[in-house]
């Protein structure tokens, strides 16, 4: 529904060129309000979370094509702020950590590939000793950061446990 003004009201589906059911919600004077939920073409759910005049807010979901979590953010006046998890196809952790209006912050996780990485933000930026992990759990890297930039000596180790 498009009122006298020409603004969106009310209940909506947005559709894909080719007919598909692509995202349904509320508008609210022209902006995206309360709960949407937006679809795959294929009809699978690929995301769903709150807005609030037109921002996003609160927890939001995305998923995989195969129907297992793909990611879990929370965001207040469309930031995001608050736990971040983030999931392979299967379910499994490959991504963990905090924002703060916006910024990473905090303990982070990360699993890429082969290995892992684990290390803190601040306000945005690595901060302190930052370790990455082989897949056995040896240690591979290990060295400081300071407002994002590589500070001091970094260590880097072969599969062995051996220093570079």
């Amino acid at each position: 529904i498009v009122n006298e003004t020409g603004s969106k009201e009310g209940e909506w589906k947005d559709y894909y060129p080719t007919g598909e059911l692509r995202g349904e919600g509320s508008y609210t004077n022209n902006l995206q309000t309360g709960r949407w939920t937006f679809y795959y073409k294929k009809g699978k759910k690929e995301q769903e979370g709150s807005f609030i005049r037109g921002l996003h807010d609160g927890l939001w979901t995305w998923y995989h094509e195969n129907g297992n979590v793909w990611r879990e953010e929370t965001y207040f006046n469309n930031r995001e702020d608050g736990q971040s998890v983030e999931y392979d196809d299967q379910g499994n952790i490959v991504t963990k950590g905090e924002y703060i209006n916006g910024e990473k912050e905090g303990e982070w996780f990360y699993k890429v590939n082969d290995h892992t990485e684990e290390g803190t933000y601040q306000t945005g930026l690595r901060s302190g000793i930052w370790k990455y992990y082989y897949e056995d759990g040896v240690l591979q890297f290990e060295g400081n950061f300071e407002q994002g930039l590589p500070e001091g000596k970094h260590k880097y180790f072969y599969p062995d446990g051996v220093l570079r």
